[in-house]
């Protein structure tokens, strides 16, 4: 997506590169679109939601959008991002933006608390931070103290280059902590200059200093496990739930049963559930490595055995069997919320309809 506010540049556009208003770390003008909507702002802050779920020991993944978010202004472009990241089965996301020379990492949001700039951690953290390091590394600046002129006073270049978003300020609403509370999506912020609005000559600079480090954060999508998830038959299971011990973050098979999970080196318990079946395997992450191969089958009569030759090393044998009474496997998607935004969608167009008429 090239960009999601075409009209906010549009209006920086009359001011150019010149103007403080647009070009310094602070000038914010260009930033809100045409409806004066802060996008960056505008999402549902889903962090309060996770947080109340968890601590219920309801779903700890793709949580339900609440009813009360549709009753503020959502910006057409913001509901057009959270359709598209609900139709696709996005895994690793980046969002460029201006201002600072940093690497931004989830949460971004407070969540419940009231302490402003405090550390925000994420089940995923580590990976989030190892992820945060990959762009920092294959960029040339980025990081590397004394290479650019300090932005403000936190001077992030000379402070490793990331940050996690809450401890640098809080941001509710925000695309980066939507993505990975309510999609399978890992998504961080990659800051790239102080200039918000760099004139035209600069733009073959920027990206020299950044292609390494966009290619290398691609490349960091085959790190993990992946695999599918298939039921007695062979067919592919959508919307099983995968979960890995020790992390209080589950991701969901797509369409065909296949899913990815990016997770750190070493040796992983992983289940998949699905409709009160489940099924447990020890996977093995090497680093520097392709994602491991982590297949899951169910069956209501049979027992699956680890081949000699399977890529996760397992060893052991497994029962599939029922889930435990009373723990929740089905992880679709909520109907409700898919019917409320299709609502919300129609009323935006019979709007539309009706102003164009």
């Amino acid at each position: 997506m090239p960009s999601m506010n075409p009209d906010g540049f549009e209006r920086a556009a009359t001011l150019g590169p010149d103007s403080p208003r647009t070009s310094t770390s602070w000038g914010s003008y260009g930033r809100l679109n045409s409806e004066r909507i802060d996008l960056n702002r505008n999402f549902p802050d889903m962090l309060p939601v996770w947080l109340l779920q968890v601590e219920s020991q309801r779903r700890n993944h793709h949580v339900e959008i609440p009813e009360w978010y549709w009753d503020t202004l959502v910006a057409p472009e913001t509901l057009s991002v959270i359709l598209w990241s609900l139709s696709q089965p996005f895994v690793l996301a980046g969002s460029l933006h201006g201002g600072s020379v940093v690497v931004s990492y989830p949460f971004d949001s407070c969540g419940l608390r009231k302490v402003m700039r405090s550390y925000s951690e994420a089940p995923d953290d580590a990976l989030f931070r190892k992820l945060a390091k990959v762009y920092v590394d294959g960029h040339r600046k980025m990081g590397k103290c004394g290479q650019v002129e300090p932005c403000n006073a936190r001077n992030f270049t000379c402070k490793g280059g990331m940050t996690n978003g809450a401890e640098w300020y809080c941001v509710p609403g925000g695309m980066q902590d939507f993505s990975y509370l309510v999609t399978n999506c890992l998504e961080m912020t990659f800051e790239l200059s102080c200039d918000k609005y760099p004139d035209e000559d600069e733009l073959q600079t920027y990206w020299e200093d950044n292609k390494e480090a966009l290619l290398s954060y691609m490349e960091a999508v085959h790190t993990g496990i992946k695999g599918f998830v298939r039921d007695g038959s062979g067919k592919g299971v959508a919307n099983a739930t995968i979960s890995v011990e020790g992390v209080n973050h589950d991701v969901t098979t797509a369409s065909d049963g296949d899913y990815w999970r990016l997770l750190l080196p070493g040796t992983h318990r992983v289940t998949a559930s699905w409709e009160g079946f489940e099924q447990t395997r020890t996977c093995a992450v090497k680093d520097e490595s392709p994602a491991t191969v982590c297949d899951f089958s169910f069956s209501a009569t049979t027992t699956w055995f680890a081949s000699g030759n399977d890529v996760t090393g397992v060893t052991s044998q497994f029962s599939i069997t029922p889930a435990e009474s009373g723990r929740q496997t089905s992880n679709s998607f909520s109907l409700h919320s898919f019917s409320l935004i299709r609502s919300y969608l129609f009323f935006v167009l019979t709007l539309i309809v009706v102003w164009r008429s």
